[in-house]
């Protein structure tokens, strides 16, 4: 991680808009839009999708798939 967080690197952003969820009883799935920026500048987009699992102890990630344009 110290070469993405390192002052002498680029910093990154990555903005999520038009979330989409569902969700039944535990199990949650979000889509979201997302723009990948390096510096400031387009470096790609595409959806992330989240599937979650709540457990006694909070939210989960179980998996994380993107697409990429």
């Amino acid at each position: 991680m110290t070469a993405a967080t390192a002052p002498a690197n680029p910093t990154l952003d990555e903005p999520i808009r038009n979330i989409r969820m569902q969700l039944d009883r535990d199990l949650a799935t979000v889509w979201a839009e997302y723009q990948l920026r390096i510096g400031g500048k387009v470096s790609h987009c595409g959806y992330d999708a989240f599937r979650l699992n709540r457990t006694t102890t909070g939210w989960k990630i179980l998996n994380i798939a993107d697409t990429f344009r």
